[in-house]
């Protein structure tokens, strides 16, 4: 709504919340919030993001993701922005689906698991297909380039049941 929007993060990310801190969009933008809810099971949480300090003109330049209609494939492509290291320089780092649900023991759980590029603090940020369709969320990385991002379906499962 114009009031608040729900947002999507890594738990781990929200357990450093504080009544201090805030959001930081896409476009500079910024605004308090509070936790809705976190998963036990998985890195997924969700965010409220008070929206009421935000001008016309910077919520009219929100938007919600689109999600994919089919499951991601291997081979498939994708990408992330790299909103972390730069909030007014960001970068778009391309990578390639490894697998696109494979059980791995350090997250307890199915992840999506692909090869790319990626920075320290990205955690949170959207796997996007190449059509910009939203299946995922970036939630670690190796110094050899694996990623590991929570699957939109797993995070569709926690927003429409909790």
């Amino acid at each position: 709504s114009d009031q608040e929007a729900v947002i999507v993060t890594n738990r781990h990310v929200l357990l450093y919340w504080s009544e201090d801190s805030y959001v930081t969009f896409f476009h500079g933008a910024s605004c308090g919030g509070e936790i809705l809810w976190m998963s036990e099971k998985e890195d997924v949480g969700f965010l409220k993001a008070d929206l009421r300090t935000l001008t016309e003109e910077e919520k009219l330049e929100l938007q919600a993701v689109e999600l994919v209609d089919e499951e991601p494939q291997k081979g498939d492509y994708f990408f992330m922005i790299d909103m972390a290291s730069d909030v007014w320089k960001k970068e778009i780092y391309e990578g390639q689906i490894l697998e696109p649900l494979m059980y791995l023991e350090e997250f307890g759980t199915e992840m999506l698991y692909g090869e790319s590029c990626f920075e320290p603090g990205m955690s949170g940020c959207g796997v996007y297909d190449m059509q910009g369709r939203y299946i995922g969320m970036l939630t670690g990385g190796t110094q050899q380039n694996e990623i590991a991002a929570v699957p939109a379906e797993s995070i569709k499962k926690y927003f429409i049941t909790e």
